[in-house]
């Protein structure tokens, strides 16, 4: 191959070039497997009963409110009336995200029994259990210094 801007033979550049990124990329994906190795955890999940039924939802201490898929609604709680929402979120990238609206929904847990707002999104995961709710169910939630401990009590 020739180089036509200078007129130069580079083709053993080339190859020397493309070895090297070929270096290169397999090690990024060498470190990528260490890190996300060690940095995956499994989430939290609490199972609790809504509406007479039991569900399972992951717990999100960053969330101020719980929140649900608008599929996970229409699965679960189409029944329940979709009433409109003020409530602007944002994301942990501060994206806003405007609920779709909220259902009014009747949560039990250990013996502790509360009507509760559950915000309905346009798109997600799993259903979260936030802060509100794990605050009106009675949750209290510590860090410990032991190798990361994290307790849910």
């Amino acid at each position: 191959k020739h180089n036509y801007l200078e007129g130069v033979d580079d083709s053993n550049q080339v190859s020397e070039d493309t070895e090297q990124f070929v270096d290169d990329v397999a090690n990024l994906f060498r470190m990528n497997e260490r890190v996300t190795d060690r940095v995956r955890v499994d989430p939290i999940k609490l199972d609790l009963i809504v509406n007479g039924k039991s569900l399972t939802f992951e717990v999100d201490t960053g969330a101020s409110v719980s929140v649900c898929s608008e599929e996970y609604y229409n699965s679960h709680f189409q029944m329940c009336k979709l009433e409109p929402s003020e409530l602007t979120l944002s994301s942990y990238t501060d994206q806003p995200i405007t609920p779709v609206g909220k259902i009014k929904v009747e949560v039990n847990y250990n013996k502790v029994n509360k009507v509760m707002d559950l915000y309905v999104i346009k798109s997600g995961a799993h259903p979260l259990i936030g802060r509100e709710w794990l605050s009106a169910l009675g949750f209290e939630i510590s860090f410990k210094n032991n190798d990361s401990l994290f307790e849910l009590s």
